[in-house]
């Protein structure tokens, strides 16, 4: 089994077990991570240490993040967050988030400063508030989810 499917195998395993049967997660190891409205979620290899490291510390110290976590984990549940958050996310916040985030891929600046642009921008916030909490109320699962990711991506 490829490191891709081994992933893949993980996150769909636990969707199924969370009762996501409309959910598919691929894992591709040079993409970003993403979500598809057709209920497609891409985990990617592709990172940034410093992105990263801002958006660890933004969920912890801004949204209360306490499950010590993997941003692996975190950006897969940030992900499955746009799919629980995508019918109460009104077309102004989508509208907005849009803009700001062309604005900032526009302006192709890697500061803290457009990171927290964009991870605070209406559409990505709520993903990832819908992410924290989750890992709040399960720690157990979500500790078990990134052990499981965690072995598949590193084995």
């Amino acid at each position: 089994m490829t490191k891709e499917e081994r992933v893949s195998k993980v996150l769909n395993d636990f969707l199924q077990s969370q009762g996501y049967n409309n959910v598919i997660a691929q894992y591709i190891e040079l993409s970003d991570s993403y979500y598809l409205a057709t209920g497609q979620i891409v985990l990617g290899g592709l990172a940034d240490a410093k992105a990263d490291e801002i958006f660890i510390e933004y969920c912890e110290k801004d949204l209360g993040l306490k499950v010590n976590i993997s941003v692996e984990t975190l950006a897969f549940l940030h992900e499955l967050g746009h799919h629980n958050t995508l019918d109460f996310i009104d077309d102004m916040d989508i509208m907005v988030s849009k803009i700001i985030k062309e604005a900032l891929y526009m302006q192709a600046e890697e500061t803290e400063e457009a990171f927290m642009k964009y991870f605070t921008c209406p559409v990505e916030q709520e993903a990832t508030i819908d992410a924290v909490n989750f890992c709040n109320h399960n720690p157990e699962l979500v500790i078990e989810l990134d052990n499981q990711l965690l072995t598949a991506l590193y084995e």
